[in-house]
């Protein structure tokens, strides 16, 4: 290694450090990671984005960074944009990849390639499906199981008022080739296979509105996967798409409401301990790494952090009741939680 090349590799290992540092100081100091006119502000700006030059994201000092648009006055450009989330984590332990101006983010504009989705195509009659896993599902003893213990637990006419669901997933696409391979399944019955799950799990979410409030609550969705045709299906079952660059959807969080996140792509968990107290969590357990050791653990995306186990504290958590004998409503569920808000003492 050169001198020359020697001294950078020193320059940006003292950047992170002091980065790190920092970080600790000001998440130990109480300040957020996110706020809600912060995610609306990004949505927005990406909402717009073939006529921006240069996006404009908050660190966590405050100080407002200026990031070149490489995609400005594209036309029909296969690469999206979407927000990218830097939690606790990324701050504090692992040394990101960024440039060192980007360390003090907790959230930065990243592109993912449309090609290989946009090929697979849709499968046939995703509407139709979507109807026949909805009946499945409200017919099943899971769905009135799990419909009885959130009733137990708010109560009718409860203060919830909405729910607000992330990354429940696309399931309007064709099955991708590596699923066929892996399951042996093929044709339009792989299709079906493969969008099972979300289109349960968007049958559970159906249900939680149905019981906030007195009657059906508001339902809002956020998935930057999700097809125009998933986004038409959705919006004829009166959820409100929202936040399709992987923002704008938190911004709808408060105490009155039900979230489910059954296995996001973002640390959501993270992101609602800075915004509110939601009434119901749904969504996998509380865990931070997903390797063992401290020099070569790498958190989970959706990893726990001292702000969510402060958080947790508030909560009683419940295990999703089901019937084994629903195979494949089950497996729609597997490893999901109920965490219900405790009322304040004396409440």
């Amino acid at each position: 290694m050169s001198p020359t090349s020697e001294k950078k590799v020193v320059d940006r290992r003292l950047s992170w450090l002091c980065s790190s540092q920092r970080a600790a100081e000001l998440y130990s100091a109480g300040k957020k990671l996110w706020t809600k006119e912060d995610l609306r502000d990004i949505e927005q700006q990406l909402t717009n984005s073939c006529s921006m030059a240069r996006f404009s994201i908050r660190q966590l000092d405050g100080q407002i960074i200026e990031v070149v648009n490489s995609r400005f006055h594209k036309e029909n450009p296969n690469w999206k944009p979407y927000v990218e989330f830097h939690a606790y984590w990324q701050l504090v332990h692992c040394p990101p990849d960024d440039v060192p101006t980007e360390y003090q983010s907790s959230y930065r504009v990243e592109w993912v390639d449309q090609t290989a989705n946009n090929l697979r195509g849709l499968q046939a009659q995703p509407e139709w499906v979507f109807d026949e896993k909805d009946l499945l599902w409200r017919n099943s003893s899971t769905c009135k199981m799990l419909s009885g213990l959130v009733q137990d637990l708010i109560g009718k006419g409860s203060s919830a008022k909405k729910v607000v669901c992330f990354g429940l997933g696309d399931f309007s696409r064709s099955a991708p080739e590596w699923f066929k391979e892996d399951t042996k399944c093929w044709g339009w019955k792989a299709d079906v296979e493969h969008s099972a799950n979300p289109m349960i799990q968007h049958a559970v979410a159906l249900t939680m509105a149905r019981l906030c409030g007195n009657g059906m609550g508001s339902l809002f969705a956020q998935d930057p996967d999700y097809t125009d045709a998933a986004e038409e299906i959705l919006t004829k079952k009166k959820f409100q798409i929202v936040g399709r660059y992987g923002a704008g959807g938190f911004a709808e969080i408060d105490d009155d409401t039900i979230v489910i996140s059954p296995f996001p792509n973002a640390p959501v968990k993270q992101i609602i301990a800075d915004l509110a107290r939601p009434v119901l969590i749904i969504s996998h357990g509380w865990s931070v790494f997903n390797k063992i050791g401290i020099l070569h653990s790498h958190p989970f995306v959706d990893a726990d952090s001292p702000r969510t186990a402060r958080m947790l504290s508030d909560y009683d958590t419940y295990s999703i009741p089901t019937d084994p004998e629903e195979v494949e409503v089950c497996r729609a569920l597997r490893g999901l939680q109920l965490y219900h808000r405790r009322p304040p003492a004396g409440g």
